[in-house]
């Protein structure tokens, strides 16, 4: 394939350092030893705690997490959440809008700010949920707030 593509067409993952699963993905050309951008080694304080997720998706898809009012549930600057999650909706079309499940389990907000001396810095917290679909089975989620936003970043098995 490489051949027909190009050697940078054909790539393979590998695991580096970072923060969150979308860090800690490093994609390199196949076949090559290409040192890591980052080491996997190294202690990364404010990374999320295992297991790693099994599917990380492209870009973070917008969603809501709803306490049992109906309410968005908020993560303020101590790092309370003004409810225990209760939904969550993944709004639109494409393989995971139209998502609304019931948590029933979760977990965190697990802080991150990266680079938070700099303009370009970034805060955000991570929550694990449990969640039950409905007719889907039982799904693992991640999902990160940032500015009072939230996204769904990851799947768990």
């Amino acid at each position: 394939m490489q051949a027909l593509l190009g050697g940078d067409a054909v790539l393979t993952v590998r695991l580096q350092g970072g923060r969150d699963p979308r860090d800690r993905v490093q994609l390199v050309p196949f076949g090559e030893q290409v040192p890591p951008e980052r080491d996997p080694d190294r202690p990364w304080p404010g990374a999320l705690p295992p297991p790693a997720p099994s599917v990380v998706l492209p870009e973070p898809v917008p969603a809501h997490v709803l306490d049992d009012a109906g309410r968005p549930v908020v993560v303020g600057v101590r790092l309370a959440v003004s409810g225990d999650p209760a939904r969550v909706v993944v709004p639109g079309e494409g393989a995971w809008g139209g998502l609304d499940a019931v948590v029933v389990d979760w977990a965190g907000p697990w802080p991150v700010a990266e680079r938070w001396w700099t303009p370009q810095g970034r805060r955000r917290v991570f929550l694990q949920v449990v969640a039950d679909g409905g007719q889907a089975p039982t799904l693992g989620l991640l999902l990160s707030s940032s500015a009072g936003e939230w996204s769904l970043e990851a799947l768990y098995d």
